[in-house]
């Protein structure tokens, strides 16, 4: 029999629950770093702004970077022929 599609999500819902259970640590860890940068970002919002702006920026510039070479890399793998027919 097919598995339908409730079937499927309630088993990707009983995964992701296992998933979260068996490293429950490591979310308590996130969340209570995300509470003190949160709290330190807004006792120091100046020095919070220019950590944002750095960070932004870098990433800005990384993923344009990373285009660029996914860009030239997808030109050139069209200008070579797939098969010997196609020079033929």
């Amino acid at each position: 029999m097919a598995a339908t599609r409730s079937d499927v999500l309630r088993e990707t819902g009983y995964a992701i629950g296992g998933a979260v259970r068996r490293h429950w640590g490591l979310f308590l860890t996130e969340g209570i770093v995300l509470v003190v940068l949160g709290i330190l970002a807004l006792l120091a919002p100046r020095i919070a702004s220019v950590a944002v702006t750095v960070f932004f920026g870098w990433l800005l510039l990384l993923s344009g970077v990373m285009g660029l070479v996914a860009t030239f890399r997808a030109r050139q793998a069209h200008a070579r022929p797939t098969s010997t027919a196609a020079t033929a």
